[in-house]
């Protein structure tokens, strides 16, 4: 019944309520249809202060859990994207699909399913308040999304182009970045030219600074485009082997919703397909603290908007469909940084290459030379099926190079690829019913190595899901586009099981964790023979409806490496046990203003030796009142490790589109401010200064990094402008 509903409507609003509010509690249909616009009108008003902080702070959060665990310098542009434009376009979950509520990133499929079941059942949602309503929902859950979302009556009609309204309703936003340290690192500093003459890589050849600039376009879910371009520190700009700019250049065009024909790309884009098998160039999560949020969401084509200058496609891709059936194409043609070995002595093109770089820096002449070395061709395509519960994909990848990686002479490299071309095929699915999920992908390569991964989602009742993950990836499976959940960097040479829980007992509680055991059935880098290892992870999470949020977590990862010695030959296996403890919480101080604290315990064994400890401890405080122009972050963090081995990661606040986690190691203090100004809704202006203090060192770094002092002070200048 209608009153039902508004009584569970009215439990689950936890902040002051709006006389509008308490109006539309009527039963009167007229009334409720008249009361509820004033309703949101009113909240928005007052609390929209609240959520602009609180959005921001759960985007960081999000990306953090992500990232507490790679050591890599990832790029989390396409995810912030998402969440970024729902902000601003907030999602209405009357009319939102499957794939829409899939980019949130916080919806499992149990979820998504259970909120069309549920208007389908009882009509359109009345308020955000009644989503706890939801069978699967919680009060957490409704509060993290609120911000992205609105509930408004009605369905949503798909217009056609309109060339009257496209200029006034587009979203143009251009970015412009510069960043640097203040401190001069060796590789900067003068030399005499005779020297440089003898080692030209004794000094890096362009300037300190790092720019970056991008455009972005967007005409609703019609058209988005998009141009990136980058400097890292120490390349040429507008000279020497840079001559027009930038070091990398990056655009694309990409048209949606058009008929049949749901997506083409020209230009720079990423290609996610199935659950990573085959073929996955973006963003994917993997162990984290969303212990069952596992399953890979394939977003087909999407442009490319990333600074990674590898793991990307460039060309035109497309996807048709028509009821059930869609068909996805592309090929991409590009040129890749690669070690060459041998050219022709003819046509001066490469014959052998013995590596790919990654690094996708050109600062040193040696880097120069391998830059743009081999050229990639990439031609593949994907078939799917979309049924009422289930779906299923096939997907052909085949690459080559005008030129051959030789096979490496390391014994752990092989079973890795080389020569020239490779073909990679899969079969993709995914099954729901009402209470599980069942997901997975098997591929074969070229030179019939195999790789499968199975997984499921079982909602045993609202407060109680599992997870789990099977995966065999063979030791010659080799796929250099592939990214399937695995404990390895690449999806191949791996068994193992992985079983997570999330648990909602009592009420403001919830608790989580997962257990992995992996075992690789060939030789790994720092591993001279076959070993295991295994992974776990604990948190239990409180929050109070006064903005409460606290936690504490544990994991610990035993990693099979070897065992050193002076005997010449293959090393022993042996272990490397890493430990973490934390306590983090945050809470609201008063309009606007929050303050997070957190303590960090990083405990470190190897092989028997002696246990190496560390610590790390900080405060923020995040300023970011209704609408006053200055919003800031700011941190003062204490940390002491004994080493590396025992380093601690923290994310921290950056400038829109920009991402940091620094990795905290031996003793000092850090501290950081990032603030931001808006001039007018036009014009926003972001700094950020941060400087590491370590008491106990004459030097930073190592090598052409080196800085001869005890401190580091690096800054970040971002300017946006958005008509």
């Amino acid at each position: 019944m209608v009153t039902e509903r508004y009584r569970g409507i009215y439990k689950n609003h936890k902040r002051k309520y709006s006389a509008a509010f308490y109006y539309s509690l009527h039963p009167s249909l007229v009334k409720k249809i008249i009361t509820i616009p004033i309703f949101f009108f009113s909240y928005i008003i007052l609390y929209s202060q609240d959520y602009n902080i609180r959005s921001i702070t759960i985007i960081e959060d999000l990306i953090e859990e992500i990232a507490r665990d790679s050591e890599e310098d990832l790029d989390y542009t396409t995810l912030f994207n998402d969440l970024t434009y729902y902000l601003d376009h907030p999602l209405n979950l009357n009319t939102a699909s499957y794939d829409e509520l899939e980019k949130l990133h916080f919806l499992t499929d149990f979820q998504i399913r259970s909120l069309h079941q549920y208007i389908s059942e009882n009509g359109e949602l009345l308020s955000i308040y009644e989503l706890p309503l939801v069978y699967g929902f919680s009060e957490e859950l409704a509060r993290n999304i609120e911000t992205f979302v609105i509930v408004v009556p009605g369905k949503t009609v798909q217009r056609d182009f309109e060339p009257g309204s496209f200029l006034h309703q587009a979203d143009h936003q251009l970015f412009v970045r510069t960043s640097g340290m203040l401190q001069e690192q060796l590789g900067y500093t003068s030399i005499d030219d005779s020297l440089l003459q003898q080692n030209p890589n004794a000094r890096y050849q362009g300037s300190p600074l790092k720019f970056y600039t991008r455009y972005a376009f967007r005409y609703k879910d019609r058209i988005r485009a998009g141009y990136t371009g980058e400097k890292d520190a120490g390349e040429e700009f507008f000279a020497g082997t840079n001559p027009h700019g930038f070091d990398f250049n990056s655009a694309y065009l990409q048209v949606s919703n058009n008929g049949w024909l749901k997506e083409f790309i020209a230009g720079d884009y990423e290609v996610s397909l199935g659950q990573g098998v085959n073929t996955w160039s973006g963003l994917a999560f993997n162990k984290s603290p969303e212990v069952i949020n596992l399953r890979r969401k394939s977003q087909g084509l999407s442009g490319f908007t990333s600074t990674n200058e590898n793991v990307f496609f460039r060309g035109c891709a497309a996807t048709a469909g028509h009821s059930r059936f869609s068909l996805t194409g592309f090929i991409s043609n590009k040129h890749i940084d690669a070690n060459i070995t041998e050219m022709d002595s003819i046509s001066d093109e490469p014959i052998y290459f013995s590596s790919f770089q990654t690094s996708g820096i050109h600062a040193l002449p040696r880097q120069v030379e391998d830059e743009d070395a081999v050229r990639e061709t990439v031609i593949g395509g994907n078939l799917s099926c979309r049924l009422d519960h289930a779906r299923l994909g096939l997907t052909v990848t085949h690459y080559f190079f005008d030129a051959e990686l030789l096979k490496g002479d390391d014994p752990y490299e092989f079973f890795s690829f080389y020569g020239s071309k490779n073909t990679n095929y899969s079969i993709d699915y995914f099954i729901q019913t009402s209470k599980l999920s069942l997901f997975g992908e098997a591929g074969m390569s070229s030179n019939r190595g195999l790789a499968m991964m199975n997984g499921a989602l079982v909602e045993i009742e609202p407060s109680i899901s599992l997870a789990f993950i099977q995966r065999i990836y063979q030791r010659d499976y080799q796929a250099l586009y592939a990214n399937a959940f695995s404990e390895n960097t690449r999806t191949t040479n791996e068994n193992g099981f992985y079983m997570g829980i999330v648990m909602h007992p009592f009420m403001k509680w919830s608790f989580s964790g997962y257990i992995d055991a992996f075992l690789f059935p060939w030789l790994r880098y720092h591993t001279d023979s076959p070993a295991s290892g295994h992974d776990w992870f604990l948190q239990a999470d409180y929050h109070t409806k006064e903005g409460l949020n606290a936690y504490t977590r544990l994991h610990s990862e035993h990693i099979p490496m070897n065992i050193q010695t002076v005997d010449p030959g293959i090393d022993p296996a042996g272990y490397k046990i890493l430990s973490r403890f934390r306590f983090h919480f945050d809470y609201p101080v008063g309009p606007g203003i929050i303050f997070e604290d957190r303590l960090e315990l990083s405990f470190s064994k190897k092989n028997g030796e002696e246990l190496l400890t560390g610590y790390l401890v900080y405060h923020d405080i995040l300023f970011k009142p209704g609408r006053f122009p200055v919003s800031f972050a700011l941190r003062y963090a204490m940390f002491d490790t004994e080493g590396w081995d025992p380093r601690i990661y923290a994310y921290e606040h950056d400038v829109l589109y920009g991402f940091a986690i620094p990795a905290f190691y031996d003793r000092g203090i850090r501290a950081y401010l990032n603030a931001r100004y808006t001039i007018n809704k036009y014009l926003d202006l972001w700094l950020k200064i941060s400087n590491t203090y370590w008491p106990d060192r004459e030097t930073i770094g190592s090598g052409l990094d080196r800085i001869d002092g005890k401190n580091r002070t690096d800054f970040k200048v971002q300017v946006r402008i958005r008509i």
